[in-house]
């Protein structure tokens, strides 16, 4: 998918489309095969690239407010109430890292330049080193 900006509401101006406040803002990145599939039966096949996936009653773009809305209607259906999109994308993030996909990948499919973002804010810090035990039990056991 090919993720190229982003809807701001403007004071006087109304919904505004911009190319993002970075370059990763314009990325492509992969779905999994189930999304993938939802958004080809959701687009018309001939809809122009710049037209909303999901539009809104009007066929245009949803306001940020209406979309947070929709998430608080979801997160009542699905009966999670403390789900917000960063919860979301904190999700996606730890599936990728248990996943064993490294901070750089997690980073290209989030959107962050720098992968110490995710890795420091994402990732979850491993509790077991077991090569870290073992490589202390082989050390003491050289002393011998």
């Amino acid at each position: 998918m090919w993720i190229n900006g982003n809807i701001v509401a403007v004071s006087g101006k109304g919904l505004v489309r911009h190319d993002g406040k970075t370059f990763r803002a314009n990325r492509v990145i992969g779905l999994p095969d189930y999304l993938h599939t939802l958004l080809l039966v959701r687009k018309p096949l001939d809809a122009h690239e710049s037209e909303p996936v999901f539009p809104s009653g009007t066929l245009g773009w949803h306001h940020p407010s209406n979309m947070q809305r929709s998430v608080r209607r979801m997160r009542e259906r699905i009966e999670y109430p403390d789900f917000t999109t960063h919860v979301g994308r904190k999700t996606v993030a730890t599936i990728l890292d248990t996943s064993g996909q490294t901070a750089r990948e997690i980073a290209d499919q989030l959107g962050h330049a720098n992968p110490a973002m995710p890795q420091n804010v994402y990732m979850g810090r491993g509790v077991q080193n077991p090569a870290a035990a073992a490589a202390l039990h082989a050390a003491y056991n050289s002393k011998e």
